[in-house]
């Protein structure tokens, strides 16, 4: 289930960047690994890059996921010279059974999007509100 959830994120990358929710519109978006570290969900575009945590789990995701996706994309910033460009980066956990308070507060600080299993079939506005969908 894992790697369809995987799936479902990178989607949702790219509809985040069809609301206007990203800082930058991603040319590609999908997965990074070097033998020692893996990052679920990479974007990248003209003036961001997003780093990405998939986790399905019955646990809530804590702050160690994002210490964790930090230092896995040190790794990867590194090797490929984007620290010297100077654009944002953008972390995105996502998560099958949610987030730990400590993190929402985190997150909420240094502006870390988090994304819920439930919410990745739920249509999204530029204001992160539901879009009314009509069919017919």
């Amino acid at each position: 289930m894992s790697l369809a959830f995987e799936e479902l994120a990178h989607w949702q990358i790219w509809r985040l960047a069809r609301a206007g929710r990203l800082p930058f519109a991603p040319d590609r978006v999908g997965a990074w690994w070097d033998g020692q570290h893996q990052i679920d969900v990479v974007a990248i575009g003209e003036g961001g890059l997003l780093l990405g945590e998939c986790k399905w789990s019955t646990r809530a995701i804590g702050v160690g996921i994002l210490d964790q996706l930090k230092r896995s994309g040190a790794s990867l910033l590194a090797g490929e010279g984007y620290l010297k460009t100077g654009h944002p980066i953008t972390y995105t956990l996502f998560s099958r059974s949610g987030f730990t308070p400590e993190l929402r507060e985190l997150a909420a600080r240094e502006n870390v999007i988090l994304v819920e299993a439930s919410n990745l079939a739920t249509p999204i506005g530029p204001d992160n509100s539901p879009i009314a969908v009509t069919i017919g």
